[in-house]
């Protein structure tokens, strides 16, 4: 029996509540109207239940529950709804993308611009959750690229400034930093801490929760012409979260490496051992060798180094070696 079930409320709530998985379970409602109904029953609620108890009920995960209450809570999906997507990815998509307009310009202008993107059709019912994200990237890049220009301002008004932006090997930086500045890197190896994993395990936490957490992606170099390679070193009992983590930060899965247990014939079962998963972005490519000696941290890099061109990034750890850049969370 879960906590849901071992709690007590009251009956009014639980009629409530009731009204919101008939909604959710129901097949005659719009996406919209069900989520507008969940976000009311969860408001009238109050303090009775939690978001998490409130998921419970509803037989929904919190993380599934969260983009229900985002929808249902969004003014411009509202205002805008016979014009919009219908599909619930979509729909959630355009929540995103509305908290990163009202982030840049406010409630009233950023209601106005993304009036005018459905009003010229870039925003319709057939948009998918692919054409919002397109969207997303534009205010991104512009977001970026004004605060590079502030950035560069600062650095020309102080008399004594090194406007030089070359990164030393034992530089650390916050990921917002190294976005504000443009960074980008070609070769990343990602080293998450116990801390990292056990929140990104969770059921209720998909690739793109990830992907909002830590936008990683946002330091990828432009793979058109190039291959842009990612290391991801975790115990194989939490590959899946890995597996996660590695397309959350836009990155596609290429192959594993496991250890090697010298002496033994056949299928080694691997339970707490550390394996390193490689993914790419862009053309996929073969390595020119298989094996990585150990998994300590200086022989990856090294092995890195060998199969993949730089800039480097190492990810939630710290190194003092020439060519990285560390980044911590």
């Amino acid at each position: 029996m879960n906590h849901a079930e071992n709690k007590q409320i009251s009956p009014p709530c639980l009629e409530t509540i009731q009204d919101a998985k008939d909604a959710l379970n129901g097949n005659k409602l719009s996406t919209l109207a069900t989520a507008k109904i969940v976000k009311q029953v969860y408001d009238q609620l109050g303090d009775a239940v939690s978001q998490k108890e409130f998921a419970e009920y509803l037989e929904i995960s919190p993380g599934n529950l969260s983009k229900w209450l985002h929808i249902g809570s969004s003014k411009i999906i509202s205002d805008n709804n016979p014009d919009l997507p219908i599909i619930f990815s979509s729909l959630y998509e355009m929540t995103l993308l509305e908290s990163k307009y009202i982030e840049r310009y406010g409630d009233e202008v950023a209601s106005k611009k993304l009036s005018k993107l459905i009003n010229k059709g870039r925003i319709s019912k057939c948009s998918e959750q692919s054409d919002i994200k397109l969207l997303e990237k534009e205010i991104d890049d512009l977001v970026a690229s004004e605060n590079n220009q502030k950035r560069q301002e600062k650095i020309v008004a102080l008399p004594t400034a090194n406007a030089s932006n070359d990164k030393t090997y034992d530089d650390k930086s916050s990921l917002s930093i190294l976005i504000t500045e443009n960074q980008k890197f070609n070769s990343f190896v990602i080293l998450p801490t116990n801390k990292d994993i056990k929140l990104w395990k969770d059921k209720s936490i998909d690739e793109s929760d990830i992907h909002n957490d830590f936008p990683l992606s946002d330091l990828r170099s432009p793979s058109l012409t190039q291959t842009l390679t990612c290391f991801i070193k975790i115990p194989m009992k939490n590959i899946e979260t890995g597996l996660k983590m590695l397309s959350g930060f836009g990155f596609t899965y290429r192959d594993t490496f496991v250890p090697r247990h010298s002496g033994k014939k056949g299928y080694t079962l691997l339970k707490s051992d550390d394996v390193i998963i490689r993914g790419e972005r862009g053309a996929s490519t073969s390595l020119k060798t298989d094996q990585i000696k150990d998994c300590k941290k200086n022989t990856l890099l090294s092995f890195v180094e060998g199969v993949s061109p730089g800039p480097y990034i190492l990810v939630f750890d710290e190194v003092k070696r020439e060519g990285w850049t560390c980044l911590m969370k």
